[in-house]
């Protein structure tokens, strides 16, 4: 079954962009593996990375938790598309990754540091 047209997106706070050529890498954004099959997963796949990115590009720290709730998707699937936004290809961004809590349990959080890719800077967060 086919998800509907931006399901990801829609939970996602928006907010204006000038960062067209962000937006061409999501468009055009090329996607693999063993289980890969571009008829049925190059949608879903393209409007989860650019929901993760949309929730992620303010520079706070979430859990993976906490982006499921925004954006309604699988922990997994936001854990692999904070992988696949580190990558050149998908805008060859900064993840940073630390531990939330009692560090016995295990839980961790996430920071998306966004690179300029006009001069290959990384937009720096004042809080």
């Amino acid at each position: 079954m086919k998800q509907p047209e931006n399901a990801f997106q829609s939970h996602v706070p928006r907010e204006k962009t000038s960062s067209t050529q962000q937006e061409f890498l999501f468009e055009t954004a090329r996607f693999n593996g063993p289980d890969y099959v571009e008829e049925f997963d190059a949608d879903r796949l393209q409007g989860q990375i650019k929901a993760v990115y949309d929730c992620m590009k303010d520079g706070n720290w979430r859990t993976l938790f906490e982006i499921e709730v925004i954006i309604n998707a699988p922990q997994a699937s936001i854990s692999a598309q904070l992988r696949h936004l580190r990558k050149k290809r998908f805008g060859g961004h900064t993840i940073n990754k630390r531990r939330r809590g009692d560090e016995k349990h295990g839980w961790f959080e996430y920071q998306l540091v966004v690179r300029n890719p006009a001069n290959n800077e990384t937009i720096k967060f004042v809080k």
